[in-house]
C-alpha cells in the first residue's frame, strides 16, 4: 500500500510540474455579443483565454420549437428568434505545487 501511495504522489508530482495547463481548457460562451470584434475583445479580457483565430467561434443561433423527445419543428408559428454566442477555450491558472509536511 505505501508503495502505491509513493507511485500516486510521482504521478501528481510530475503532471504538476511538467503537465501543460492547455490541456485541461473549457469552453467558455458569450451571449449577447454584437460582432465578431466585440467576441475578440471578451476573448482577449480574460488573461488566460486562447484567442487565436481558429480558437474563437462566433455564431448566430436560431431558436427553434423543440419538444422533449428531442424532435424539432421547422415551421415555427412565431418569428424565429436569433441568438448571438461567442465561444472560445479557457485555460486554468498555472499550478501551485505546495508540500504539505
Amino acid at each position: 500500500r505505501l508503495g502505491v501511495f509513493w507511485v500516486a504522489i510521482l504521478l501528481s508530482f510530475a503532471l504538476a510540474v511538467f503537465g501543460d495547463n492547455k490541456l485541461f481548457t473549457m469552453k467558455q460562451s458569450l451571449g449577447n455579443i454584437a460582432s465578431m470584434d466585440a467576441c475578440e475583445a471578451a476573448c482577449h479580457a480574460n488573461p488566460t483565454a486562447q484567442c487565436g483565430l481558429n480558437d474563437i467561434k462566433f455564431e448566430k443561433v436560431e431558436k427553434k420549437s423543440c419538444e422533449l423527445s428531442g424532435t424539432c419543428k421547422e415551421d415555427v408559428p412565431s418569428p424565429t428568434v436569433e441568438f448571438v454566442k461567442c465561444t472560445f477555450n479557457v485555460a486554468p491558472e498555472a499550478w501551485k505545487v505546495d508540500l504539505v509536511l
